[in-house]
């Protein structure tokens, strides 16, 4: 039997029949070159994946980019480029370094300026929760 942390309903589940897991992983802001905590990060969700597909469940690990922010337009500026083609370069260079570590990729990539409409209505549904919580 295994148990995993569910972190949505904040208690530990038995991973039974079902034998569909999907894991959302927070991914990298591309404002930058990949750093140890890049790796780290991807290289704990990886291992995860592949123990829980050995145990033959079907994963479906998204990790999520950050393609959008105040570090990605100081560094648009200091780059003398426009934001779209910096996250575009570091997105590429993560790809790589991750490659060459041979790291299992995620399912799925998208990137945060591709999600704005569900972002907006995700913080629409938690106001309304809160609101309903007073």
């Amino acid at each position: 039997m295994i148990e995993i942390y569910d972190s949505f309903s904040r208690k530990y589940a038995r991973l039974g029949p079902a034998k569909k897991i999907n894991l959302y992983v927070c991914g990298i802001t591309t404002s930058d070159y990949c750093h140890l905590g890049h790796a780290f990060s991807s290289i704990v969700f990886e291992v995860l994946d592949r123990f829980l597909s050995h145990q033959k469940f079907d994963v479906y690990r998204v990790q999520n980019f950050t393609d959008v922010d105040d570090k990605i337009l100081n560094k648009s500026i200091e780059e003398g480029t426009s934001m779209k083609e910096v996250a575009e370069k570091y997105t590429k260079a993560f790809f790589e370094d991750m490659d060459a570590l041979g790291i299992k990729r995620a399912s799925i990539y998208p990137k945060a300026t591709e999600e704005i409409e569900n972002i907006i209505s995700f913080i629409l549904d938690l106001e309304k929760k809160r609101l309903n919580l007073y």
